[in-house]
């Protein structure tokens, strides 16, 4: 069954929650020292706090103790003066009444707010002399956007954003392929090297071709096992990341078992002829059912003085039957 995406978001909130709250919460169980003796030492590192067993004790504490010095801080806030507006007096209001005009009701309304109005803040204009709107208060600072993303794309500590599971390792087979690339590129002088140490490992019997060259040299073999772990990364890889694309020599290694014919103990039984059958019609048609490959393989697979055929690298093996396949399923059913 899937996992319950809910649960997944949950997890990863809260390893964003660890991340950013680790450098603050560690310099201030540094300074507390009476916590160090009761819930022992910090972690070093964030993803340690997993399986701190404290962790939710001491969170506590650091956010009581976070809420209490932000309450404790002094207000920056100027305060804000009252200014009075004297208001001008008539001159010829103190002596006869003058006649209303007609065309005086603007002047007579604008003396009347300018007589209402005591503290009036500041309003910005545009240039059209319509006063502008501003949603901007006195705490609030002007936010700096960035020019790539909006706000809150970037991680809670001001760093790249958070990769998820599935990043991090491909980023981690990346570093290991690289790190094997190194390794092909000096396999020459790498074998040479191992070749000359008295305390190295014993080699395995030499195995020889038709023409009596030597193939399980020591080169061969760090080249092999490099090239075998190559592949195995870039299969890794290509499950991790379905963008990535392998180098066109990548072929997906297929499963394979390896079942011992048990010639020496039956010799007089006929193996080889019971597996293949009339005409290959026995093998061709376990291939089929099974979705299999089925081959026999090792010492006695051909007649000896045959030409033509072409050396394997289990031609020196005792006699087996090789089943290849792409599904542990159907190799199993062959194998029985």
């Amino acid at each position: 069954m899937d996992e319950d995406p809910y649960a997944q978001e949950e997890a990863r909130e809260r390893e964003a929650l660890m991340r950013v709250t680790f450098q603050p919460m560690k310099q201030w169980y540094v300074e507390q020292s009476e916590h160090a003796k009761t819930y022992g030492p910090f972690p070093l590192f964030w993803q340690d706090l997993k399986t701190w067993s404290p962790y939710r004790a001491v969170q506590r504490l650091f956010l009581k103790a976070t809420e209490k010095t932000g309450d404790d801080q002094p207000s920056h806030e100027e305060e804000v003066v009252p200014v009075e507006v004297p208001v001008e007096e008539d001159a010829e209001a103190k002596g006869k009444r003058r006649r209303k005009s007609k065309w005086d009701q603007d002047g007579d309304v604008q003396r009347n707010e300018a007589a209402t109005t005591t503290t009036a803040p500041p309003t910005r204009k545009s240039r059209w002399g319509a006063a502008v709107e501003t949603t901007e208060t006195v705490d609030e600072a002007p936010k700096k956007k960035s020019r790539w993303a909006p706000v809150g794309q970037a991680g809670g500590d001001g760093g790249p954003a958070l990769l998820s599971a599935a990043e991090q390792q491909s980023i981690v087979l990346r570093a290991k392929l690289d790190a094997l690339a190194l390794k092909m590129a000096t396999v020459v002088q790498d074998a040479a090297i191992i070749g000359k140490d008295p305390n190295r490992s014993p080699s395995p019997p030499p195995v020889y071709d038709s023409m009596g060259k030597k193939l399980n040299t020591r080169e061969a073999r760090m080249r092999a096992s490099y090239e075998s772990q190559r592949m195995d990364i870039i299969g890794q890889l290509v499950e991790v990341n379905p963008l990535f694309k392998p180098p066109p020599e990548y072929l997906r290694a297929r499963l394979q078992r390896k079942l011992p014919i048990p010639h020496k103990e039956y010799p007089t039984y006929n193996f080889i002829g019971l597996i293949i059958g009339p005409r290959g019609n026995t093998q061709k048609r376990m291939e089929k059912e099974f979705n299999c490959r089925i081959a026999i393989r090792g010492r006695g697979s051909v007649k000896e003085g045959s030409k033509g055929k072409k050396m394997m690298s289990d031609d020196h093996e005792e006699l087996h039957v090789l089943i290849t396949g792409d599904r542990e399923e159907d190799i199993a059913r062959a194998a029985q």
